[in-house]
């Protein structure tokens, strides 16, 4: 799955989420699925660009999961180059510390 992809997937799994009543529930149902998920965009955040950064943590904030290795690789990430946050436009930091 490419990087695009996977933005894409937490993007769309926070909105479908955000109003979801039973969100705890249906998160808890899947965390197996859920931290194969974050292993996997863990692996793939080298080579992601500004706009799937911020896709993902938007879209991982809406889960409310426990997703604590997630966002310190995105922090390990945009420290690690000190040009990385450059390259955002204005909505990407936003949607990035939301």
């Amino acid at each position: 799955m490419d990087t695009i992809m996977l933005a894409n997937v937490w993007h769309k799994l926070g909105s479908h989420l955000r109003d979801f009543t039973e969100r705890a529930s249906w998160t808890a149902d899947h965390e197996e699925t859920l931290m194969r998920l974050q292993r996997r965009t863990i692996e793939a955040l080298p080579q992601c660009d500004a706009q799937s950064i911020a896709n993902i943590c938007h879209g991982a904030a809406h889960t409310h999961m426990v997703a604590r290795d997630l966002f310190e690789a995105v922090a390990t990430r945009l420290t690690a180059k000190p040009d990385a946050l450059a390259r955002f436009r204005p909505q990407h930091p936003a949607n990035t510390a939301w």
